[in-house]
């Protein structure tokens, strides 16, 4: 009784993840930038960057890692990135967080600029600050 009790709750679990088209993989890495697959928010697989571990003064978050369009950025991405200067947040990006984008840049000391292209349909930017459309 109990195994068939937890082969048909794990049929449930399956087959509620495929409902619902959310799916997340454990975390890859590409050079500096540690990311998930997942098909949250759009249902398409895609990347959502967790953590950046470099040091570049300058940075464009990436449009694709290993083949996967880069469409979300994690809370606390790029905390205590302190010689980040300049970021630029590519076209794809459509959430930057589950809260204030100001949490992604925990401890960033030196940020003073950040900006979206001209082909996000989320953000915008104007002298350096960044605008939710």
């Amino acid at each position: 009784m109990k195994k068939t009790l937890s082969v048909l709750l794990a049929i449930v679990i399956v087959f509620t993840g495929v409902q619902t088209g959310i799916f997340t993989a454990s975390a890859d890495q590409s050079g500096d930038w540690t990311y998930t697959v997942t098909s949250e928010g759009t249902g398409i697989m895609h990347a959502k960057i967790t953590k950046y571990s470099g040091s570049a003064s300058t940075l464009i978050i990436p449009d694709n890692l290993r083949g996967y369009s880069v469409e979300q950025v994690a809370v606390e991405t790029f905390a205590g990135c302190t010689s980040l200067n300049s970021i630029t947040i590519s076209e794809h990006i459509f959430s930057m967080g589950e809260s204030a984008v100001s949490s992604i840049f925990t401890e960033c000391t030196a940020l003073s600029n950040i900006y979206a292209v001209s082909g996000n349909e989320i953000y915008s930017s104007q002298n350096g600050v960044l605008f939710d459309k």
